[in-house]
């Protein structure tokens, strides 16, 4: 019973060796960390080119694999789904807020039809401007649903404004399209003009505002030019359907679409 070298009886190398072995639900776990150079990329089109160019084949050689990302990614997606609940829950408030304003189920829905023209310019301007879509561009198409609305609402309550003062539904629309023409092109311009310099802004500290920055302009622009011309003509389909429901169940027509007022004078 002596000491004997170990290397008579075992054949040594040295190699590379994990200093601690992390496992999580029982099964080995590594973790690869990754920094992130905001001026050349960004960690969304990172991880889509991971998902696309090297995750199939890394899980192809070891399909035991189970590979998760985590940090910015986890928490955007996360983010991602807290907001899949808070625009419904945003446009079911601005429905309802509406509903009351109007006094109709049906009215709401026009003046909503701005908000489809609003994401529409906002996916349009980030494209044009070639920034990403990120988190900040989410909670900036939440905000604009709230903003473009104020367009069509103005429209719509000056349009219904004529029709109870005897005006048909058309003339009404083609006066409220002239007259608010200007007050809706003002209160755009504005607000754009007052979003511009954060959009062209090139600072470090401004590149995460400019995605929001980006959706809150180009949105609104876009949508207010279609307010002006799609919702005059979905408002008066709405009459016409109306009028015809009317003339259906024989309902006379409501208080906001009298097409004409009568007036009666008494002998003294």
């Amino acid at each position: 019973r002596g000491w004997i070298p170990l290397r008579e009886v075992a054949y040594l190398e040295e190699t590379r060796g994990y200093t601690q072995i992390h496992r999580a639900q029982q099964r080995r776990a590594l973790t690869v960390f990754g920094d992130i150079d905001d001026a050349v990329t960004t960690a969304g089109d990172v991880v889509d080119k991971v998902k696309r160019e090297y995750i199939p084949q890394v899980l192809s050689d070891h399909p035991q694999l189970h590979i998760e990302f985590l940090g910015s990614q986890e928490d955007q997606a996360k983010s991602f789904s807290s907001l899949r609940l808070a625009f419904p829950v945003a446009l079911l408030i601005i429905y309802m807020m509406l509903a009351g304003l109007f006094r109709s189920y049906i009215q709401p829905i026009v003046v909503m039809t701005a908000i489809p023209f609003g994401v529409q310019g906002a996916i349009i301007g980030h494209w044009l401007t070639g920034n990403p879509m990120t988190i900040l561009s989410m909670i900036g198409l939440v905000a604009l649903t709230g903003i473009v609305v104020n367009d069509s609402l103005v429209l719509v309550d000056f349009i219904n404004k004529r029709i109870r003062e005897g005006q048909s539904p058309f003339q009404a629309s083609v006066e409220g399209a002239t007259l608010r023409l200007r007050p809706i092109l003002l209160t755009t311009l504005t607000t754009a003009a007052g979003l511009a310099p954060m959009m062209f802004e090139k600072s470090f500290q401004a590149k995460f505002l400019i995605p929001m920055a980006v959706t809150l302009t180009w949105g609104l622009v876009f949508a207010t030019v279609l307010t002006l011309l799609i919702v005059p003509v979905i408002n008066l389909i709405f009459f016409d359907l109306l009028n015809i429901w009317n003339r259906l169940w024989g309902v006379a027509p409501p208080e906001n679409e009298a097409p004409t007022e009568t007036v009666v004078s008494l002998p003294s």
